[in-house]
């Protein structure tokens, strides 16, 4: 499932504007590393404070994301479902290929302390599909038959990127390409059947975890009652699939309770807490420690 080859600009990219964004008030700059030269007059926003920032249902929200980690950058974006990835952008220091970039994605380059052009990606799947079920249901349903190009949304899934995911996909590295293409001669294994039924409902966990639990913890519209049942629901959810996580889990939740009746700056800690906890599960579902 390897793809060899360079950043390229593909023959039918063109750009979307020759500036990062127009005359406006900043939006949101999450990093994904050090090393950014252009300045920056919104808000800086860590990793490990995405799932609060999720929470705030940000409209536009900015990457960046050196050093070759722009597919973490637009797995990032899906995270935040009150942004539509068109309005949002990846900055980076190398251009990637452009039919790797989903449909819906922006990337520009960093030269010196300027971005230059924003690019729209020309991938056949969206920056929500890196994160959603689509590609396992395709998979399971015969319907990635003949689409090649779908061979690098499933290599480049989020899922693909976790310990569980990498070791399950790379059992049937030798199968996987037969389904983008011709298809099976015969019925699919019912061992990859399986393991494409769990990567399916992880994901579908995933994202309704992701949908539910930041919209439950939005700091704005919701109150302390409905942080807390969002927490304890949607955490739950997250965790499912783990067994170490969701022992985690239910030890958190059982120090945390009755938040109603906290201090406002306790109730505050425990949401971004939760909501930092959230990310870190959504975003493996099979994680085999503490979150």
């Amino acid at each position: 499932m390897a793809r060899g080859g360079g950043p390229s600009v593909s023959s039918g990219a063109v750009p979307v504007s020759a500036a990062v964004r127009p005359a406006g008030p900043p939006d949101v700059l999450v990093c994904l590393g050090g090393g950014l030269s252009v300045p920056w007059e919104g808000r800086v926003v860590d990793l490990r404070d995405a799932g609060p920032l999720s929470a705030q249902r940000p409209d536009e929200v900015t990457v960046w994301a050196p050093a070759g980690a722009w597919w973490r950058a637009f797995r990032l974006l899906a995270l935040f479902k009150s942004a539509a990835p068109e309005a949002c952008l990846v900055l980076t220091d190398e251009l990637p290929p452009l039919d790797l970039v989903p449909f819906d994605g922006r990337v520009s380059v960093v030269a010196g302390s300027a971005p230059g052009r924003v690019w729209a990606g020309t991938a056949a799947f969206s920056c929500a599909d890196l994160r959603s079920d689509r590609i396992f249901r395709l998979l399971l349903d015969g319907r990635a038959r003949r689409r090649p190009r779908l061979e690098d949304l499933l290599r480049m899934h989020l899922l693909a990127g976790t310990a569980h995911g990498a070791r399950t996909l790379e059992r049937w590295r030798d199968v996987l390409p037969v389904l983008f293409g011709g298809g099976l001669e015969a019925m699919m294994p019912g061992a990859l059947r399986a393991d494409l039924e769990e990567l399916r409902e992880a994901a579908r966990d995933a994202e309704h975890a992701v949908t539910g639990g930041f919209h439950a913890l939005d700091g704005v519209v919701r109150r302390p009652p409905e942080w807390e049942a969002g927490a304890r629901r949607y955490l739950r959810l997250a965790a499912a699939h783990s067994p170490a996580a969701r022992a985690a889990v239910d030890r958190w939740l059982e120090a945390r309770t009755g938040w109603v009746e906290a201090p406002p700056a306790l109730q505050e800690e425990y949401r971004e807490a939760a909501a930092r906890l959230l990310h870190r599960l959504v975003d493996d579902p099979w994680l085999e420690g503490p979150p």
